[in-house]
């Protein structure tokens, strides 16, 4: 109640579904006494380690792949990105 956000956006919050924006993270700072910048840089840091897992994976996929289809996924992970 004290951020005045819904319970169903809390729970997609909480579910990683959506992102804290500069809106949510001024209401958690009201309700909770934490700063709005140390939300933000949390969400920053999330987007970043998704970005991180990801290429991990494609670079760990692409040690698995041989030949042309190397070739290929490469093309599509580097230029078509």
């Amino acid at each position: 109640k004290m951020t005045d956000l819904s319970i169903q956006l809390i729970d997609k919050l909480l579910q990683t579904k959506i992102d804290i924006t500069y809106n949510i993270s001024n209401r958690l700072e009201k309700a909770l006494q934490i700063n709005a910048a140390l939300w933000m840089r949390l969400q920053i840091s999330y987007e970043w380690d998704k970005i991180r897992i990801k290429h991990r994976n494609e670079i760990y996929h692409a040690k698995t792949l041989k030949g042309k289809q190397k070739e290929e996924f490469l093309h599509d992970v580097f230029v078509n990105a």
